[in-house]
């Protein structure tokens, strides 16, 4: 299984970003409630847990916005 784990050099945001792509590229066979799980286990205190929706779409934002950036280079 891929290292879902964040490594302590990594964002929160390039975190998300790396799981998110993990997922759309079908390395990750799991339902985006799944993912909510363990990105809350890395990133939240049990009594600050985020849904799977705010995680789907802060993702987008982020790659949204890097294909925007980068799209050309």
């Amino acid at each position: 299984m891929n290292n879902l784990s964040k490594t302590s050099d990594e964002s929160e945001l390039a975190y998300i970003y790396r799981v998110g792509a993990m997922k759309d590229a079908g390395i990750l066979d799991m339902t985006w409630s799944e993912l909510a799980d363990i990105m809350n286990n890395q990133l939240r205190d049990p009594e600050d847990k985020w849904t799977e929706s705010v995680y789907r779409k802060k993702y987008r934002l982020i790659k949204d916005a890097y294909e925007q950036i980068f799209a050309d280079y």
